[in-house]
């Protein structure tokens, strides 16, 4: 006889699969996708910043970095190209 161990992890196992056919039908029936896309797209340029910032504030300094790093890697090959060192 199955312990509810077995059974649990049987009934996880398949409900992904079983899910599909739910799972499509409610992105179809609501239409998430395309009131996203048409919300998105009806926001100013600053709001549509303010949606974006927080995702990207945890790396901000990574990407401020990593300009810096090539501004001054660009600027030194400009140096050396108009002196012609």
């Amino acid at each position: 006889m199955a312990s509810k161990a077995d059974i649990a992890e049987r009934a996880l196992a398949v409900a992904p699969r079983t899910m599909e056919p739910a799972m499509a039908y409610a992105k179809e029936a609501l239409g998430i996708q395309d009131t996203v896309v048409s919300a998105m797209r009806a926001l100013t340029p600053l709001e549509f910043e303010s949606v974006l910032r927080p995702a990207f504030r945890q790396d901000e300094w990574k990407l401020i970095l990593v300009g810096g790093i090539l501004g001054a890697i660009v600027g030194e090959l400009q140096v050396h190209l108009i002196l012609g060192l």
